[in-house]
């Protein structure tokens, strides 16, 4: 990707999660759902995922589990959004 190549100074850890499942949306409407959840696995690892991010991949794993209901692996990355047993979501726009 082309923020890749940018100074480590000007990149935005939160921004490129951002890019990256806008990335994976567009793979996910181009019939390609396990190029997205790569990519909506990697934005989720970033070192930076405020709400925004965590807002965007919902959008993703929404699309995906609709879309293509019987790929486990969506399901799973939609799991992966959700808080651990007895903890509440974090407030949005924390991380």
């Amino acid at each position: 990707m082309v923020y890749e190549t940018a100074p480590a100074a000007s990149r935005s850890p939160s921004r490129e999660a951002i890019a990256r499942i806008d990335l994976a949306i567009a793979h996910a409407l181009l019939g390609e759902p396990q190029d997205a959840l790569v990519l909506g696995h990697q934005a989720l690892g970033s070192t930076r995922v405020l709400g925004s991010v965590r807002n965007r991949a919902r959008e993703l794993a929404s699309f995906l589990t609709r879309r293509y209901p019987r790929l486990e692996a969506a399901r799973g990355f939609q799991e992966r959004l959700l808080p651990p047993a007895g903890q509440p979501q974090p407030p949005e726009g924390t991380l």
